[in-house]
């Protein structure tokens, strides 16, 4: 049987966690007076093409997939107008495509997964053969290649 932690280590937990979600949403709040081509911003919008529609783990696991590969390359709505496309989120999907990127930093929820497939909307792709499964997050399904590569 686990014993009980004491009221002050979770008191402690409490305040980390809120901590740590307010300086989560402030640098969210700062990305909004950012210029549309940075790249926190093209995160962002990256994240809300991706996985808006996912719910917000899936969003950040996205986060941590960009930030494992190194870079934006190979994604398929790089193709997209994406500034535009972004504009026209509502306020919370891109406070919430923000924040899943600053939240992505703690590399909790893909498993180390550099590719995704939204397995709900296209089934299991060819290309993950030989890959592991590492995550799922509403329809998104996270992978790891046998032989990591790095955006140069």
């Amino acid at each position: 049987m686990r014993a009980q932690p004491s009221s002050s280590t979770v008191i402690l937990r409490r305040w980390a966690v809120r901590a740590l979600i307010t300086a989560a949403l402030l640098n969210a709040a700062l990305l909004f007076i950012e210029t549309e081509r940075t790249p926190p911003e093209m995160a962002a919008q990256v994240i809300a093409a991706e996985a808006a529609g996912e719910g917000f783990l899936a969003m950040t696991a996205v986060g941590e997939v960009i930030r494992r590969r190194g870079g934006f390359g190979g994604f398929s709505v790089m193709s997209k107008d994406l500034p535009d496309f972004f504009k026209k989120q509502g306020f919370r999907t891109r406070l919430a495509a923000r924040t899943a990127w600053t939240l992505s930093k703690l590399r909790m929820l893909s498993g180390g997964a550099d590719h995704f497939e939204n397995v709900r909307l296209f089934g299991t792709p060819e290309w993950a053969r030989g890959m592991r499964r590492t995550a799922s997050w509403g329809g998104l399904v996270f992978y790891r290649s046998k032989h990591f590569w790095r955006q140069k």
